[in-house]
């Protein structure tokens, strides 16, 4: 028996409290236009039986961030997996350090039918979604980065806006992942 693959899939990285509520230190300032995009996205990909995996971090029950016995650790509102949604949680940056995901994916990417489109969004730009890319496209698996529902989290004296274009820029040099937008996706 083969597997029916799906034809688009949305990857949703670290959706998580810890970046949307002031006075956290992962706190993304500005991070309002890149949720609404992501609950656009979301909003869509469910209307359209996409397939979603949602993707948790976890620095253990003993660290100060992304803690799991925290209610910061839990996903942001409105982006909480329903119904047959996928859910994994990662120890490290990139979604590969799950080994539920990365067999996941590599399953879906041996398969003889043609591979799915894969968007990702969410947090944070410099090291999630960057260590994430990265991996896939040494595993060949080609992924898309929806540019306007991400965000950088600041480094230094940079705003996140800033970082993130910065990222984009990082991004498109490596040849890491085409760089989309809600808008082409929504309207395709």
């Amino acid at each position: 028996m083969s597997i029916i693959l799906p034809k688009n899939i949305l990857v949703l990285i670290d959706i998580q409290k810890e970046y949307v509520t002031p006075g956290r230190s992962y706190y993304l300032s500005g991070i309002e236009p890149s949720l609404e995009n992501s609950r656009q996205l979301l909003t869509f990909a469910r209307k359209n039986d996409w397939e979603i995996i949602h993707i948790q971090h976890s620095n253990g029950d003993a660290a100060e961030r992304f803690n799991p016995k925290t209610e910061y650790f839990d996903f942001a509102d409105g982006f909480t997996p329903v119904n047959s949604e996928k859910h994994f949680v990662k120890m490290d940056f990139s979604c590969y350090s799950s080994p539920e995901f990365s067999t996941y994916l590599s399953e879906l990417f041996s398969s003889k039918q043609p591979t799915p489109n894969i968007y990702l969004i969410g947090y944070n730009t410099v090291m999630c979604c960057l260590s994430t890319l990265e991996e896939a496209r040494r595993k060949k698996h080609k992924m898309h980065l929806v540019k306007d529902a991400t965000l950088a989290k600041s480094i230094a004296n940079v705003t996140e806006k800033d970082m993130h274009q910065i990222m984009l820029g990082v991004y498109s040099a490596k040849g890491l992942a085409p760089l989309v937008t809600t808008e082409e996706i929504i309207g395709q």
